[in-house]
């Protein structure tokens, strides 16, 4: 038996087609140079056992991972899991507990109410967990993949970098307090927003009798809350990578509130937005109604003006 042509054989079939004969000629070469002249059967047995099984030689030889999430992402990947899972769970439980409060008619026995939330409690929860786990997971999968380097830690390091490394100011550090806070607002403008006909409004007799907005004028927006909500989320998971406030980042931090505080007063500009029952309920005229939205609107854009110039100081210090 010809053990090289055999060793070859069992490393190029575990590969693409397209690179067999390139990499076959490439191990020929590798074990011809280690072999001495008129090698024997254990000479070809110690080049071969040096080598390592076919298996990891082709694992060596692919550009496609074989593992998820590699030690290049991993320790961010656990971070995120550990900042985003108490605040879906926790968001969940609220909008859960919020819309059984609502829905409660006082007719059932309150063990049978218990154990219908429980039940339902749990269900839920961990169906919030099941996609949390997916989606973050997904994402970076992609980014194993994919090979973006989008931190100077993804990128090919070099003991010369030590040389320029300083340990950036304290102040230029981004919290964990900060990426809960980012994450937590969010998921709670995101619940607000696609239920807000279940939970804005007046409750009267159990019910939500009067509710804030139109839903049909504010559900219209949903394309750009979407994308805002989903600018939300990304930079998040660019501050985790990033470690702390760079001019990028800041840059990718003003964008991303330009864009959501248009979202806002756009939707305030629309003077059907506030449903008329509601409008009625308070008794308000149209002078103090759009004096309230231009205040809120008023709100909105100085936070966003305040966090935008908050990022660049932090990213000069």
């Amino acid at each position: 038996m010809n053990l090289i042509e055999t060793y070859i054989g069992e490393v190029t079939r575990r590969l693409p087609e397209s690179n067999r004969e390139d990499i076959a000629l490439e191990l020929r070469s590798t074990i011809g140079d280690m072999l001495p002249e008129n090698p024997s059967e254990e000479d070809v047995k110690s080049v071969l056992n040096e080598l390592g099984s076919p298996v990891q030689m082709a694992n060596g030889f692919r550009d496609w991972p074989m593992h998820l999430i590699g030690p290049q992402y991993f320790e961010h990947y656990v971070k995120l899991l550990k900042i985003v899972m108490p605040i879906a769970l926790t968001v969940t439980f609220i909008l859960f507990m919020t819309a059984n409060v609502i829905d409660y008619t006082g007719t059932e026995t309150i063990g049978a109410v218990f154990f219908h939330l429980l039940g339902d409690a749990i269900s839920g929860l961990w169906n919030t967990f099941i996609q949390t786990l997916f989606w973050i997971t997904l994402v970076f999968a992609v980014l194993e993949r994919t090979n973006l380097k989008v931190t100077e830690s993804c990128s090919t390091w070099s003991a010369d970098e030590l040389l320029k490394m300083t340990p950036p100011p304290k102040k230029k550090k981004i919290s964990k307090f900060e990426l809960f806070s980012d994450l937590l607002f969010a998921a709670v403008w995101a619940t607000l927003y696609y239920n807000a006909e279940h939970l804005l409004g007046i409750i009267r007799n159990g019910t939500l009798d009067v509710p804030f907005f139109n839903n049909d004028v504010l559900l219209s927006y949903w394309p750009l809350v979407s994308l805002a909500l989903l600018t939300a989320v990304l930079l998040a998971l660019y501050k985790i990578l990033v470690g702390y406030w760079t001019q990028r980042l800041a840059i990718a931090n003003a964008v991303h509130h330009v864009f959501a505080t248009a979202v806002v007063v756009m939707m305030l500009l629309n003077e059907r937005l506030i449903h008329d029952d509601f409008t009625k309920f308070l008794s308000l005229s149209e002078t103090l109604q759009n004096a309230l939205l231009a205040a809120v609107g008023l709100f909105f854009v100085i936070s966003a003006a305040i966090d935008i110039g908050k990022g660049f100081w932090k990213a000069k210090l």
